[in-house]
């Protein structure tokens, strides 16, 4: 059997039986194809470097996981920002000689956090864009969001104050970036994000339609 159909093999394994590690996978070829670990290991190279089969960590196969991996760091990092502006809000007072803090805190907050949560949703690949236009691009979202969360905090307690802002954006951050997690997870897991899946499932319910009116 030639190298490219033993590969074929391989992968048509991997297909069926979904192993969660490659020690797993060199096991199973060993007992389904009479593979010795050292060829299954020379194929799943070559594989790999030939794009056909992408190896993940055991942890990135569940959510919870991906969550708390090197992955997910961006997203930690939102957080505690978050949470550190909210704080400051909270806890220092305008006049206060650590006023500066707060208004630090609050400048890169409103300039980019919301944005960068919406854009990582929108890009979860991040494949279609460049640091630089997912920079420019998340500040120039941050500058959209935050009018329109001005207008809601406006509708919800009748007047605009800094506080409602802040507080509502820290809301509309957070959703942003939890559907950002989860898509990226998806990708991760080789699934369709979320609204491509919405999408599928719309044509396929569209289909079916149309077939039983035809009928």
């Amino acid at each position: 059997m030639s190298s490219e159909a033993e590969q074929e093999a391989l992968l048509k394994l991997v297909e069926s039986k979904k192993p969660k590690s490659v020690k797993e996978l060199v096991s199973i070829a060993e007992k389904e194809l009479g593979y010795p670990p050292e060829k299954t290991l020379k194929h799943v190279k070559a594989l790999r470097d030939a794009g056909k089969l992408v190896l993940r960590e055991p942890s990135l196969l569940t959510l919870g996981g991906y969550l708390f991996s090197k992955k997910s760091a961006w997203f930690w990092a939102v957080l505690a920002w978050v949470f550190a502006t909210d704080l400051a809000m909270l806890l220092i007072p305008g006049d206060s000689p650590a006023a500066p803090i707060r208004w630090v805190l609050g400048f890169v907050y409103i300039l980019f956090i919301p944005g960068y949560c919406f854009m990582n949703a929108l890009y979860p690949s991040r494949d279609e864009l460049d640091d630089i236009e997912f920079l420019t691009l998340s500040i120039g979202m941050s500058l959209a969001i935050t009018p329109l969360s001005a207008l809601i905090a406006q509708y919800v307690t009748g007047e605009i104050n800094l506080y409602a802002l802040i507080y509502g954006l820290s809301l509309i951050s957070l959703l942003f970036a939890a559907s950002a997690v989860v898509e990226k997870y998806d990708l991760e897991a080789g699934r369709p994000v979320w609204p491509k899946r919405l999408f599928e499932g719309a044509k396929k319910v569209s289909r079916g339609g149309g077939g039983s009116g035809g009928k």
